[in-house]
């Protein structure tokens, strides 16, 4: 269904690049079904098992055209999605724009998460600062499927984290801003799938880190991503200090998209009491520990954006 509606949009990609990864890279049966659909395309076929987030990664590394949508397999869109899409993206202008998104079942019915996803914004004529504590404050799950100007990616330091949606939309609030903007219903539709644990930590290699170090270290890897997107923005010295005490401030607050309060505290917390109770490791803990103790120091650097 998905092949179908980019094949039905009124505007047109200039490119195409599928992405296919260990479960589906030797069929013949996918392949034959993408090229049913597309006519001109580009396949990239891996031996590993990965995650959706990797997978985006390696596609921006490839793209060339100024303007990037990511399309997932098992969702919907409305034959208008990247029309209006690109058209926000012009006319505001920002670095991202994403309908607000309706979810639904795997079989079509409807489906509402809590909290709710999404709510209409435009955070382009906000400071950059203000901009990011717009995003920082809310919950931007899915906005990843919408569409993003190419630049943005050219300073991401966030490869390997869970997360990138979170700061992909944290980057276009410091570069110029973003937009949620209302549209039919049938605009943008996530099938949400009933599943147990976390889907990006169980694809995730092996080789590269256990599918618990990857989810016990998810926290702390967002924060220092956040930190290194704010510190090769093209912000002033003084604007980064201010950037880096806005984040200090919501995530000690429940102001932030999980609404809790020390999140990474409460977490090492947790892994001390599993530690002691032996439900964990010793050497995953150290590693939880000592990403967690690289976070608060890049979050805990006062002056580490010096004045000119």
């Amino acid at each position: 269904m998905s092949l179908n509606d980019l094949r039905c949009q009124t505007f047109r990609p200039t490119e195409i690049i599928v992405s296919l990864n260990s479960s589906v890279s030797h069929s013949d049966f996918v392949t034959k079904l993408v090229s049913t659909y597309i006519d001109t395309y580009s396949c990239v076929k891996y031996s590993l098992p990965r995650s959706g987030a990797f997978n985006f990664e390696t596609l921006i590394s490839l793209a060339t055209s100024d303007l990037i949508c990511f399309w997932s397999d098992h969702d919907r869109h409305g034959k208008l999605f990247l029309e209006q899409c690109v058209k926000a993206v012009v006319d505001y202008p920002a670095m991202h724009a994403c309908p607000i998104i309706n979810y639904a079942f795997e079989d079509g019915r409807p489906y509402t998460p809590e909290p709710v996803s999404l709510f209409a914004v435009n955070t382009c004529s906000l400071s950059s600062v203000d901009s990011l504590k717009s995003a920082l404050s809310s919950d931007i799950r899915g906005s990843i499927y919408g569409i993003w100007k190419r630049q943005l990616f050219n300073n991401i330091p966030s490869y390997g984290i869970e997360k990138i949606d979170f700061l992909l939309v944290y980057a276009a609030a410091l570069s110029g801003g973003y937009v949620f903007f209302e549209s039919d219903k049938e605009s943008l539709v996530l099938r949400h799938k009933k599943s147990k644990g976390n889907n990006h930590s169980k694809l995730l290699p092996s080789l590269i880190m256990s599918e618990d170090n990857y989810r016990m270290t998810a926290h702390s890897r967002l924060l220092r991503g956040l930190v290194s997107i704010i510190g090769q923005s093209s912000l002033g010295a003084l604007e980064k200090s201010r950037a880096m005490v806005v984040v200090r401030k919501t995530f000690s607050s429940k102001s932030n998209y999980c609404g809790c309060s020390y999140l990474g505290a409460k977490l090492m917390l947790k892994s001390i009491i599993s530690l002691v109770r032996g439900r964990q490791s010793i050497s995953s803990f150290v590693i939880q520990l000592g990403f967690a103790m690289s976070a608060w120091q890049d979050l805990s650097s006062t002056y580490k954006f010096k004045i000119n």
